[in-house]
């Protein structure tokens, strides 16, 4: 599946789409697939941590 996370400060709270099958991001998937939305958001989480670590040194 070939997804993006978008994490955004809004009432609607996070999204999950399918940029493949749905590439004017209609359908939300987050509610259908909440594990995989979570290991995306970890993942990210991860990702930003060694970022800021790496500018650190």
């Amino acid at each position: 599946m070939n997804v993006v996370v978008i994490v955004a400060d809004t009432s609607e709270g996070n999204e999950l789409y399918d940029r493949k099958k749905d590439p004017y991001q209609l359908r939300n998937l987050l509610a259908e697939r909440p594990n995989e939305g979570m290991e995306l958001h970890r993942l990210l989480l991860e990702y930003m941590l060694r970022l800021h670590t790496s500018q650190d040194s």
